[in-house]
């Protein structure tokens, strides 16, 4: 069975590859055009 570190690891690898190669500060440039 998967530990409790090993799922909140799993997650945040997921969300760094969702989130790409944007810092913080370019979401709004990246978010707005597709809305």
């Amino acid at each position: 069975m998967i530990n409790f570190q090993d799922k909140i690891n799993f997650i945040w690898s997921i969300a760094e590859l969702l989130r790409g190669p944007y810092k913080k500060e370019q979401y709004g440039d990246v978010i707005l055009p597709m809305a």
